[in-house]
């Protein structure tokens, strides 16, 4: 699910479940500034006692077609306090089809609108049209004006699975696509000699294809995160194992069962590229990252595992933010705190502060805190002040399974969206 806020709408990408058929439905929903809380609703809600561990119930009177799995924006002022409210849809659009669909991308242009991305399996009906695939899944764009309005589709894919993973709008819309096979792509064909393979592709503003880039690597390799700059650059961050390429380039490692962690940078839409990559360098696997001042990224990313000594079955992953400078050094490393499947999805900058959104299950060891899931998988925060480095943690969660997905900072407030089933 993702969230943007452009001249008081906000653009929201949300896929929903129905439990009469089990199809996925992807849905765009433009909602307009009601989910911007007020500060005399912030008083009157912190003056009513919110729960002072942090844990946050999620409710909504949002249930079309008897939902199982819903969505939640919470947005953030405080160390130990979130809020929902309900959304109001100015206008939707549905995209579906007979099997297992998935809305996994949008991407806002300013000038020329919204672009949204997902897959597919056998077909996908968008705007009356039946879009088949070639193989097994396969991905669609559909492209909307800011009023909701249908302007063109089309999708790609080959006869194995291929999945659409980020996006993002730098002056070009810039998709990220994996791929498990031969795919074709608007008459071009791409192919890899390993397993699999990621495409960077720029679209112009007609949806015309100016520039792909393709990385791929040896068993084990993926992609996590992406970020993007206003001048155009694109970070990719993942992990591999021996081998990877970025087009022309070529890496290697001495093989080994770790994981070697990678970040990519890509400008120029893919003509200049810089890589860097090792445990040694980035200190651990960077999961998620945000633009911090200049060329900085901020990151966020697991530096190990360890066992419980007590209960040497219980293994905890340890989890830090770091920062990596222009000339590609880390610094400001931190180590925060380890847990049970602890896996940070989204990090953002924000009022002086370093936010972190992560997934965990059962608990987390936070100093001399162990802070406890309500139900098996909830959801970490972790706040940094920028200065002097001073972590807080707590949790959101409830008697369902919750997910975050993205932390995102719009008109002054700092909004993490996720769902809960």
């Amino acid at each position: 699910m993702v969230f943007f806020q452009k001249k008081k709408k906000s653009f929201i990408l949300l896929q929903f479940l129905s439990t009469k058929n089990h199809h996925n439905f992807p849905a765009t929903i433009i909602i307009s500034d009601v989910l911007l809380l007020t500060n005399q609703i912030i008083n009157e809600l912190i003056n009513n006692g919110i729960n002072s561990k942090g844990y946050l119930t999620i409710k909504t009177n949002y249930k079309p077609m008897n939902k199982i799995s819903l969505l939640f924006l919470a947005p953030l002022f405080l160390a130990f306090n979130a809020y929902t409210q309900n959304i109001t849809p100015v206008w939707a659009n549905t995209i579906g089809g007979t099997g297992w669909d998935n809305a996994d991308v949008i991407s806002i242009n300013p000038k020329n609108g919204i672009m949204v991305t997902g897959s597919f399996y056998d077909s996908i009906t968008i705007d009356k049209q039946i879009h088949y695939s070639k193989g097994l899944r396969d991905i669609f764009i559909a492209n909307f004006d800011f009023d909701g309005n249908f302007k063109n589709a089309h999708t790609f894919g080959g006869e194995a699975d291929d999945f659409a993973v980020f996006g993002a709008y730098n002056g070009q819309s810039v998709l990220v696509s994996k791929h498990y096979g031969e795919t074709e792509m608007l008459g071009n064909i791409f192919s890899s000699n390993y397993d699999l393979f990621y495409l960077a592709t720029w679209f112009d503003d007609k949806g015309k294809i100016t520039d792909q880039t393709t990385i791929e690597g040896s068993n084990g390799f993926n992609i996590e995160a992406l970020v993007s700059e206003p001048s155009g650059a694109v970070h990719l961050s993942g992990w591999f194992n021996n081998e990877m390429k970025v087009d022309e380039l070529f890496f290697s490692e001495p093989k080994s069962s770790q994981k070697s962690p990678f970040v990519v940078t890509l400008q120029k839409n893919g003509k200049q590229k810089e890589v860097l990559k090792g445990n040694e360098v980035l200190k651990g696997h960077v999961y998620a990252m945000c633009k911090g001042k200049g060329n900085e990224l901020h990151v966020a990313g697991i530096s190990g595992e360890e066992n419980d000594p007590d209960q040497p079955r219980i293994v905890y992953r340890k989890m830090y933010a770091a920062t990596i400078g222009s000339n590609g050094k880390v610094y400001d490393y931190q180590p925060l705190l380890k847990g049970m499947e602890l896996k940070p999805v989204s990090i953002q900058s924000f009022n002086g502060y370093l936010w972190v959104a992560s997934q965990f299950r059962h608990y987390c060891i936070f100093n001399s805190d162990t802070l406890k899931a309500i139900n098996n998988i909830d959801i970490l925060m972790v706040r940094i002040n920028e200065k002097n480095g001073q972590a807080e943690a707590w949790t959101i969660g409830g008697h369902t399974r919750c997910i975050p997905l993205n932390l995102s900072v719009s008109n002054g407030q700092l909004i993490l969206s996720g769902n809960f089933s």
